[in-house]
Formats: structure tokens, C-alpha cells, sequence
């Protein structure tokens, strides 16, 4: 197993950050016993996350950070997400920089991966550049899909 490479902890969940990988690990303790809440734990590759949504808190609203993963179904994006989507994370203003650094060492990673790609023949900038304007929410998802399918 690879070394964690940065971390950073959320209101009830935290996020693990190693060189091809994520892993949310939820720490409500019903998780375990609940069926229908999010699993205790969940792990994204890299090269499956389709955007970075981050919602900074303010003194007096929570925050979250939201995966968007390849075949995986959107929830909406509100406060109460980060209780039932199992690929955001909550927190607090205290962590909005600790968040803000995930977001964008995840990034310098992706975008790694994606030129080792190309140095290997295959040319992804357009790709990553469509990855970049959905995590940034400058595109709808339906625009991204739209786009990613021309592009693939």
C-alpha cells in the first residue's frame, strides 16, 4: 500500500490523499449499522475523479468538498449532501485552507497523471482542461458529458 500524502479532516469524515488515490473514511459511528447511509469508507482512483467541487465554510454555514466520479450518479449540492452523498465531505471555516490544499494537490496529481499519459503518445490536455472548467463550475455536468463524449 502506498504513503498518505496529505489529509485533511472534515466535520464527521476525513479525506486520505495518497499518489493514485483517494480515500474518504466516514466516521459517524451509525455508518456501520445504518444500511442506507454512506459506507464507512470509500476510495476513488485518480484517474476516475471528473471534477473537484469545493464549497468553502463561512462562520456561519459549513462547507463540503465534493468527488465527482466517473459512473457515479450526482446528488444535488447542498448543505445536507455531505450526510448522504458518500463522495463529499463537510467541514467547518477552521479547515477551509486544509481543503483548499487537498483540492489542489488532487489536481497537481491528476494533471501529472494525465502528462505522463501524454507523453506516452496519447494527447489528454483537452481532456483535462473540460475536467478543470466542471471542477471549477464554470460547465453544467450535462455540458461536460456533452463535450467528453466528442473529446473520447
Amino acid at each position: 500500500m502506498s504513503e498518505e500524502i496529505q489529509f485533511a479532516k472534515g466535520a464527521g469524515a476525513q479525506v486520505t490523499l495518497y499518489k493514485d488515490r483517494i480515500k474518504i473514511t466516514n466516521e459517524w459511528f451509525l455508518s456501520q449499522y445504518i444500511p442506507f447511509h454512506k459506507p464507512p469508507s470509500k476510495t476513488i482512483p485518480l484517474n476516475e475523479i471528473s471534477g473537484i467541487n469545493l464549497e468553502e465554510a463561512t462562520y456561519f454555514s459549513g462547507g463540503h468538498i465534493k468527488f465527482g466520479e466517473s459512473g457515479h450518479e450526482e446528488s444535488g449540492d447542498g448543505f445536507f449532501e455531505q450526510f448522504d452523498d458518500e463522495n463529499t465531505v463537510g467541514f467547518n471555516f477552521l479547515h477551509n485552507e486544509e481543503f483548499k490544499e487537498l483540492r489542489e494537490e488532487i489536481n497537481r496529481l491528476r494533471n501529472n497523471q494525465t502528462n505522463h499519459v501524454a507523453e506516452n503518445g496519447k494527447d489528454n490536455s483537452a481532456i483535462e482542461t473540460l475536467r478543470q472548467q466542471y471542477a471549477e463550475g464554470e460547465i453544467s455536468k450535462e455540458e461536460y458529458e456533452e463535450r467528453l463524449d466528442v473529446l473520447q
